[in-house]
């Protein structure tokens, strides 16, 4: 599964990555995040580990995700392993129209057989997922 989203927010591209990148804040900016750990070193940078609890479909949940790529003020992507399933969500930083236009881009890879064979139940979350 995977789900992309394009946004333009009326800001410079470095402020937005630095807004996008601050896990110390990440509860104030998504409200959907009711709680950060970080595991490793404060500073965003590739290996930083930390556990994000979150809101989804109305339960919490807590997931262990790390930084697995980084080009500053560029893009990032941030990984997780959650029942059976790589998750992937990479976000793409463009000047554009006097701002900074972000793309998302969300993968959820099933690995273990379980998984594999819920798939294709996924595709129904889809809409929500993309909400999140």
């Amino acid at each position: 599964m995977t789900i992309e989203c394009v946004i333009q927010i009326n800001s410079e591209v470095p402020k937005v990555f630095a807004v996008f990148t601050d896990l110390k804040n990440a509860q104030k900016n998504i409200k959907s995040i009711t709680k950060i750990k970080i595991l490793t070193k404060p500073d965003f940078q590739v290996g930083t580990k930390w556990y994000e609890t979150r809101i989804m479909f109305g339960k919490e949940a807590i997931e262990e995700m790390w930084v697995s790529k980084l080009s500053k003020n560029k893009s990032y992507q941030v990984s997780a392993v959650s029942h059976g399933i790589d998750y992937t969500t990479t976000f793409n930083f463009l000047p554009k129209y006097k701002g900074t236009e972000v793309t998302m881009i969300f993968t959820g890879k099933p690995v273990g057989w379980g998984a594999k064979l819920m798939s294709p139940t996924f595709w129904f979350f889809k809409n929500q997922n993309k909400r999140c």
